[in-house]
């Protein structure tokens, strides 16, 4: 009986896991609460994020894995974004390693940016605005931007 608890006891050190709740635990938990809490942690409401998923899993192939499933995925993902939490903070949230976080980052990263994106996302045909073009103050700073995103360049 002694061994098992100090086996036990290494386990949860070495995989770093300190909540009862697991990330899909959390997960459901978040989306069987408060709109308006699931919203200010994955930044969008119950809906979209059920038909984000079910997008992502009809046109870009995300499915469940072994250990973790489509959903908690997307969330892992999304609450990145939404937070800017780190990978350990993600960790502590989701219950998964820091390769596992990095793992399925990348993944949806993939997801998000292939067909899917050329499917969803429309960018404006004229892509710098006339105030930004007219002005010398301004153009040199913006002049390669292809999008913006609250205040985000990307390029």
């Amino acid at each position: 009986h002694h061994k098992k608890i100090k086996q036990d006891t290494i386990l949860a050190a070495v995989s770093g896991a300190t909540s009862i709740l697991t990330g899909e635990a959390w997960l459901n938990e978040l989306l069987n609460g408060h709109s308006q809490h699931f919203q200010e942690q994955l930044g969008m409401t119950k809906y979209v994020f059920r038909k984000l998923l079910q997008e992502l899993q009809t046109h870009s192939g995300l499915e469940d894995r072994k250990h973790i499933t489509a959903a908690e995925q997307l969330a892992i993902f999304l609450y990145l974004g939404c937070a800017g939490a780190s990978n350990r903070d993600l960790q502590e949230w989701f219950q998964h390693n820091g390769d596992t976080i990095s793992k399925y980052i990348h993944l949806l990263l993939e997801k998000c940016c292939g067909s899917f994106y050329q499917k969803f996302v429309c960018p404006p045909l004229d892509q710098t605005p006339y105030e930004i073009h007219s002005n010398p103050k301004l153009y040199p700073y913006f002049k390669d931007t292809h999008c913006s995103v609250d205040s985000s360049q990307f390029n």
